[in-house]
């Protein structure tokens, strides 16, 4: 792995922040970038954490909560650390990875990659966290992309679509050599932005009432819409204890950060950045 440059005086800055078992990581613009945050979840604190120049996206926690992954647009894997702020590359042997996520064991990396070059054509691959023993994990027709590791690293979730007023939710074995997706949601609607808690229930952004808002699927399949705002509520995280979610919701044109309590759906505001926050992933340990 090939450390990047970063400068001493922003290291012992950022070494002054302890990181805590209620830390959000999040994405704000700023100076240009869409640079990693951390936040905690009385929405104090807020402190950034990566300065490079390129745009981060698809956040997830390393286990032992001291350190982040992401992608850096236009397609490398990097780890950081809180504390520090410093960045490192991961080496997956291949260019173009969107979507990377690492597994609750620190030890694999799911992600989507375009081997055929062709638009809208990715598939979902697993390797391990140095590249090694990559393998294909889904290959439907279309696009397979946004990976979600089960809290138990055996299980994927993803999003596959082949165009048309449809993108599904599916989920496929982590460890079988080869194993069938199965198909989660079938109906005539766009869902996205999956997330899963400890206990197997999932949470995504959907259409299907209308406009996108937060819906909840447990383990019996059931499913129930949880928000129900004239904006878009997307990129939701579950808290470590599965009470709440943290989810990106938009409103006058600026995304920003809301918690959401899952029994009663009541939302109270995060961030109020006027320049935005977004993709928040929630610390689970």
């Amino acid at each position: 792995m090939r450390k990047l440059n970063f400068s001493a005086t922003v290291l012992l800055a950022l070494a002054a922040f302890p990181v805590a078992a209620s830390d959000i990581a999040f994405l704000r613009r700023t100076d240009g970038f869409w640079q990693v945050w951390v936040i905690d979840a009385n929405g104090k604190k807020a402190r950034q954490v990566t300065r490079s120049q390129c745009d981060k996206t698809r956040l997830s926690w390393l286990p032992d909560g001291e350190a982040l992954m992401f992608c850096c647009v236009p397609g490398d894997v990097r780890r950081v650390t809180i504390r520090t702020g410093v960045e490192t590359a991961i080496q997956l042997g291949t260019p173009g990875v969107l979507d990377a996520v690492v597994s609750p064991d620190g030890t694999r990396i799911a992600y989507s990659f375009n081997r055929a070059e062709a638009i809208d054509a990715n598939d979902l691959w697993v390797s391990s966290i140095d590249g090694s023993g990559r393998r294909k994990l889904a290959g439907l027709p279309g696009l397979q992309h946004e990976p979600v590791w089960s809290a138990d690293g055996k299980t994927v979730y993803f999003l596959s679509g082949e165009g048309g007023p449809f993108h599904d939710i599916w989920s496929v074995a982590a460890d079988a050599a080869e194993s069938e997706p199965s198909q989660l949601t079938k109906r005539n609607a766009f869902h996205f932005d999956v997330a899963a808690s400890r206990d197997g229930m999932l949470a995504f952004s959907s259409n299907r009432s209308g406009d996108y808002e937060i819906w909840l699927r447990e383990p019996s399949g059931s499913e129930r819409q949880l928000t129900h705002h004239p904006e878009l509520d997307a990129r939701p995280s579950f808290s470590p204890d599965g009470s709440k979610l943290v989810v990106e919701s938009t409103s006058d044109g600026v995304p920003n950060l809301q918690l959401i309590e899952l029994t009663t759906g009541k939302g109270s505001a995060l961030t109020r950045f006027k320049d935005g926050a977004r993709a928040p992933a929630w610390r689970s340990q």
